[in-house]
């Protein structure tokens, strides 16, 4: 009650003290009992600290801190739900969206909501119990991915693309990940792999780190081959769609009647998308096991059928029960 006093009587006549307290609050989230500052009157202070210049970023920090606070399942996803961090994200991407960033202030309060709702979506994709994700925790998750991918796609910063990515990765390779979700991801992360990404008012420094990363060219080169990573992945779950969706960007280029028309961008970026969806297919062709070895399913095998534990040839026509150690047939149907 001290602390949020003192918050609500400050943030404007004295932000000095105002930003003192909220550092205290967030060096000490971890030895907090939540439910001391997970309150409707705390949530609701905090939010609105979040639209003032002066106090923004630090407000995003406690929540941030909030959300990484060591709990149970159970108790977390009633934190983040408490926090309201899922209502938060439709209001909190379009405040940093609408423009880019034109100064430092506004570089750390992009970054910081960055890792608001980025954070909050990899806790919410760690909430299970018995080996299964709680249901409003899949719901969530699904609802924030949408705002995420906005955010990604309108602010070609390399910390904002290189944050989200490591989401973006992880979803796909989720099991609750739909067709249509990753069609929306693999779009999104081709478009931006055309685009060049920028370093942004805080210079060419890893805020997380703070560290230095290089020029602007090595790192575009770097996190292209992330982008690109990216759909690799969702070539490996989806391989006809990607495919289907490289051939039409693909044509898109070839058979566009007005040259002139077709940015370099364009040209170059089609062209990668069909070099890394060759080396894509030539990778994985390579990791296949080979016939008569030991396998679990037909997807590992270079001929695709699995029988009986081992690696079979083609032709066998659904007419072989098992094969020997060269991947041929020694065990027809119907044989006694």
């Amino acid at each position: 009650d001290v602390w949020h006093s003192c918050l609500s009587q400050y943030h404007n006549a004295r932000p000095d003290i105002a930003k003192q307290c909220l550092a205290v609050i967030e060096r000490y989230v971890e030895w907090i009992e939540v439910t001391f500052v997970v309150t409707e009157a705390w949530v609701n202070l905090f939010y609105y600290l979040m639209s003032l210049p002066a106090l923004r970023v630090h407000a995003s920090e406690c929540l941030l801190q909030l959300i990484l606070k060591k709990q149970t399942p159970v108790v977390k996803i009633q934190t983040l739900i408490a926090l309201r961090l899922v209502d938060s994200v439709p209001m909190l991407v379009p405040a940093v969206t609408s423009q880019m960033p034109q100064s430092e202030a506004e570089a750390r309060f992009l970054y910081s909501v960055t890792d608001l709702i980025v954070t909050g979506a990899r806790e919410l994709g760690q909430c299970f119990i018995d080996g299964q994700l709680i249901p409003q925790a899949e719901q969530s998750v699904r609802v924030i991915l949408r705002h995420v991918l906005t955010l990604f796609d309108t602010m070609p910063l390399f910390y904002v693309r290189d944050n989200i990515l490591v989401f973006l990765q992880s979803y796909v390779k989720a099991a609750m990940a739909t067709e249509e979700e990753l069609a929306l991801v693999m779009q999104t992360v081709f478009r931006q792999s055309c685009v060049e990404a920028d370093i942004g008012p805080l210079g060419d420094i890893d805020e997380v780190g703070g560290n230095e990363k290089g020029s602007v060219e090595e790192r575009n080169i770097d996190q292209r081959r992330l982008l690109h990573n990216t759909l690799r992945l969702i070539h490996r779950k989806l391989p006809s769609m990607v495919v289907q969706h490289c051939v039409l960007i693909l044509s898109q280029v070839v058979d566009c009647p007005d040259v002139n028309s077709i940015s370099e961008q364009q040209a170059e970026g089609a062209l990668r998308y069909v070099h890394e969806l060759g080396e894509s297919v030539r990778l994985d062709s390579a990791l296949k096991i080979v016939d008569g070895a030991a396998c679990t399913a037909g997807g590992e095998c270079g001929a695709g059928s699995c029988l009986n534990a081992k690696c079979c040839k083609t032709g066998t026509d659904g007419n072989c029960n098992s094969c020997d150690a060269s991947g041929d047939c020694d065990a027809c149907v119907g044989t006694d």
